[in-house]
């Protein structure tokens, strides 16, 4: 099977979320460098505490970029291009 060429993913899915996810994912060595698109929705006054949780994530499981739900399609677009 052909390794895919970005990996967007939400941070909260029903039952497993996605830094879990992405977690498991790097432990296949052919999807070690695979870059990842995280979609996530920061609620408002949470926003610093949020934020600084996602760069001890982006660390962890690296995260390349970080969209804010709603976000827009194009943003998306430019990172996976």
């Amino acid at each position: 099977a052909k390794c895919p060429n970005v990996l967007v993913i939400d941070a909260v899915m029903p039952i497993k979320n996605g830094y879990e996810t992405i977690a498991e994912i790097r432990n296949h060595p052919q999807y070690d460098r695979l870059p990842v698109v995280m979609l996530t929705d920061l609620p408002c006054g949470r926003m610093d505490e949020i934020v600084q949780q996602h760069l001890a994530w982006r660390g962890r499981y690296f995260v390349d970029v970080c969209l804010t739900k709603p976000f827009n399609p194009l943003e998306l677009i430019h990172f996976i291009n």
